[in-house]
């Protein structure tokens, strides 16, 4: 079996590693020291029976992300489309619905390998893990004593929790549903409402705002209720309104793809796992 990677970061090129020890890998726009890699998408696509693409597999919904790829050599998913075997199997992580049915109008599946609760729960602990380190690393104070906030009430959240617990911080969860501040005030957190007709606001002195929720509600009227120098970590992606950051004097470093950043040997093999089910499932082999 023929398996090329398009696009990824660290973590990706760690999966690679251990699928070219078991079948052929090419790798295409993955980090320098990637195994196996070719220059071209011709290469890459040519007998290709698996196309994996990387977690999240697109930010704007158009171009696979690539880590090693110049910009003029990244492809759009049309031309990839295009231009794939026709019985290859593709598989991504986080796929948009859009970018699903565009496959299937050329006729290819695109399989989502990141919607088992096994792989999902490792790449939470994996990212509140990385969190944590940026915290300690990016606030000028002890985390001991420190006012911090979860927004949301989700995986990473839950993952979140003992570590913050661990360093002893002041932890206030920030959640809309009655059972969720319940389940957080039962676990020694303070909690707060998220109202459905109002800006998400913070109490009074949190220093660190670690931010969970798959919905933009970091917006200008939020960030105005957190004190200059406080630290806003973006863990959902794409939810913070940067401009007003910048006004408002926030500390916001890039928080996205944390695994792939912090932790890429265990977090590739977690998607090494998972990607050997769905080949297997998918495909009937076993490699």
């Amino acid at each position: 079996m023929n398996v090329t990677f398009i696009g990824g970061d660290r973590r990706m090129a760690v999966v690679a590693s251990l699928l070219a020890e078991r079948t052929s890998v090419r790798t295409y726009g993955l980090p320098s020291g990637s195994p196996c890699p070719v220059s071209s998408l011709f290469s890459a696509l040519c007998g290709a029976d698996v196309l994996v693409f990387p977690l999240p597999v697109t930010r704007d919904g158009i171009h696979p992300l690539m880590s090693a790829a110049e910009p003029e050599a990244c492809p759009s998913f049309a031309q990839i489309f295009s231009r794939a075997e026709e019985e290859a199997l593709l598989l991504g992580g986080a796929i948009p619905a859009a970018l699903q049915e565009q496959a299937a109008r050329e006729g290819l599946v695109f399989a989502d390998y990141y919607t088992g609760e096994t792989l999902l729960l490792r790449n939470a602990h994996a990212t509140a893990e990385a969190a944590l380190a940026m915290a300690i690393s990016g606030l000028p104070c002890t985390l001991c004593d420190c006012p911090v906030a979860i927004v949301g009430y989700g995986r990473i959240a839950r993952a979140l929790l003992p570590l913050l617990h661990a360093c002893r911080a002041d932890i206030t969860v920030l959640a809309r549903s009655d059972t969720a501040r319940a389940e957080a005030n039962a676990a020694g957190c303070k909690v707060y409402p998220i109202l459905s007709d109002a800006p998400l606001s913070f109490p009074k002195g949190i220093r660190a705002v670690f931010y969970t929720v798959p919905a933009p509600l970091l917006c200008r009227d939020a960030l105005r209720s957190l004190a200059h120098g406080t630290l806003v970590l973006d863990l959902a992606g794409g939810a913070l309104d940067n401009v007003a950051a910048e006004e408002y004097g926030i500390l916001h470093p890039n928080a996205l793809s944390l695994p792939g950043r912090f932790s890429p040997e265990s977090a590739g093999q977690y998607l090494f796992d998972e990607i050997l089910t769905l080949i297997a499932t998918k495909r009937g082999v076993h490699l």
